[in-house]
């Protein structure tokens, strides 16, 4: 008897059928990251380059959004196909892919300082003017008063007049949560004031 053997492979592969696409939709996003978590497990980033913000989630499991703010920023809006959703919140995975969605925006912080200086007077102010027949600086835009708050990160002018020509303007505006003397930027010392960009806080302009 003559019993012909021969090779043979055998190979499984297994898929979830069930599984649909998450997604990160990162066009815009700015000022934040979004994490994706499956029960409790983080299987999406949007600050994670080889996730690419996409995941696979089995129909009918939690999945669970989280929005963290930048500094100087707040969590806006929170969206899964649409659908609002608050942070840290939840939706069952539905039977087709989901696009999540975020918004961050600028938090705005307040401006301390006390108006009223020694020798001069002094104004903060959103733009400025400048008269080149008479090399005067003008506050313009919005003038700001003590408490006013303003966007993070946005330019604040400070128009400073000494009250004679035997005086000079020394400027100094510190941050209020470290505690240090801010950056102050000047191109042109005639036609353009002093400025800085807001941070976290400012305790004082003097």
């Amino acid at each position: 008897t003559i019993k012909e053997i021969r090779d043979f492979a055998i190979s499984v592969e297994f898929s979830l059928s069930n599984a649909k696409r998450v997604f990160i939709n990162k066009e815009g996003l700015a000022g934040g990251t979004i994490v994706v978590e499956e029960s409790g497990k983080i299987v999406t980033s949007s600050s994670d380059s080889w996730l690419d913000g996409d995941a696979y989630i089995i129909e009918g499991h939690t999945v669970t959004v989280k929005a963290t703010a930048d500094t100087g920023y707040a969590v806006g809006t929170i969206t899964w196909n649409g659908k609002t959703i608050a942070n840290d919140g939840e939706f069952k995975m539905p039977t087709e892919q989901v696009e999540i969605k975020a918004t961050f925006k600028k938090d705005s912080y307040p401006l301390n300082f006390n108006p009223s200086v020694a020798n001069g007077t002094f104004t903060l102010s959103s733009d400025f003017t400048f008269d080149a027949d008479k090399g005067i600086l003008s506050p313009a835009g919005k003038t700001y008063s003590n408490g006013d708050k303003v966007p993070y990160n946005e330019i604040v002018y400070i128009i400073a007049t000494p009250s004679n020509s035997d005086y000079m303007e020394q400027i100094t505006v510190k941050n209020e949560t470290e505690g240090q003397a801010i950056k102050l930027e000047r191109g042109n010392t005639v036609s353009k004031p002093y400025q800085f960009e807001m941070p976290a806080s400012v305790s004082g302009v003097t």
